[in-house]
């Protein structure tokens, strides 16, 4: 949900800290620059409010790692218990 679409109150609370956001690297960019620097801003947000974010950190995948990940993990398991019964 956009924040502009939340309620003025949800938008000014320092409580909640689950935020998707989808995004797309600027070309030549990598995913390393950006988690450091998205730790970065996570750090100074917890010296500004530390009874909010003091343990709050951020956490950036791939899109395909997100989408496809808990797929092939569940193929995996489905396929090595099959084995394992077959043996």
């Amino acid at each position: 949900m956009p924040l502009s679409l939340m309620d003025k109150d949800s938008q000014t609370r320092r409580v909640g800290h689950t935020l998707d956001v989808l995004g797309r690297l600027k070309s030549g960019v990598e995913i390393a620059e950006v988690r450091a620097d998205m730790q970065t801003i996570a750090a100074r947000l917890a010296q500004i409010y530390p009874a909010t974010n003091r343990n709050i950190g951020v956490l950036l995948n791939p899109l395909r790692e997100q989408l496809v990940g808990l797929i092939v993990l569940y193929f995996l398991v489905i396929f090595v218990s099959s084995r394992s019964k077959s043996i």
